[in-house]
């Protein structure tokens, strides 16, 4: 039977302190606290990663009647919180660190909102969590549309608006990762003309990682399988 670690310690490894792992260790032992943490610690997370070329011949999605799309800026961070999504701190580190964030409302409501990051974007495969991008590339994260405007749309529409700007902006690729399991998202990247580049799959147990990368063709994806795996 594998030991269960006390309420002190956290249960992933990135937040376990060295002060509450030695605590740890004093009471249960280095075999006792490994025991519970590969116990704690354990997953699996299978993503798809897509791909858009924003210069290339594509679906378009309209936005639906009532509804605009822009880029807020600092004056989307209130509204953020009115989403199931991240906090308004992290959305104002995100614009301080050049990322925009797109937002669809409706009569001033909040109802979709998704990130592009250029240079780094946030990937927890990553082996800093941090994923550096090539030229030219940016990243879609973060899509997510409010409980009470799903099944209008938006995601797609929004996502036509963001990826004319990008090619106006001289942007050659732009790529994004979706769960495996996530079959209605998956189903809506692929109608709004991005295409799958790679299978990842990211693994943890205790203080173990492994990357693994399928590739399924183009430049983009042979760089994820450079940079991803360990």
């Amino acid at each position: 039977m594998s030991l269960r670690l006390p309420a002190t310690v956290e249960s992933t490894a990135e937040r376990l302190s060295p002060r509450r792992i030695k605590r740890a260790v004093d009471r249960y032992g280095v075999s006792g606290v490994a025991a519970g943490l590969v116990e704690r610690v354990a997953f699996t997370d299978r993503q798809v990663w897509y791909e858009l070329d924003p210069s290339a011949e594509r679906p378009r999605v309209d936005l639906a009647e009532g509804f605009s799309a822009s880029r807020p800026g600092a004056e989307g961070v209130e509204l953020i919180e009115r989403l199931p999504t991240i906090s308004a701190a992290e959305a104002t580190r995100r614009l301080g660190g050049g990322a925009d964030l797109w937002m669809a409302l409706s009569d001033g409501e909040p109802a979709f909102s998704c990130w592009v990051f250029r240079g780094t974007a946030p990937a927890p495969a990553a082996p800093s969590g941090s994923l550096a991008m090539p030229d030219g590339v940016v990243c879609l994260e973060d899509s997510v549309t409010g409980r009470d405007f799903r099944g209008r749309g938006l995601a797609p529409a929004v996502w036509t608006i963001l990826a004319d700007e990008e090619q106006r902006a001289g942007t050659r690729s732009i790529i994004t990762r979706i769960g495996e399991e996530n079959v209605p998202s998956r189903r809506a990247i692929l109608k709004s003309g991005f295409h799958e580049i790679a299978l990842v799959a990211h693994t943890r147990r205790g203080l173990s990682e492994r990357v693994s990368v399928r590739p399924l063709g183009g430049e983009t994806a042979r760089y994820l399988q450079r940079v991803l795996p360990r």
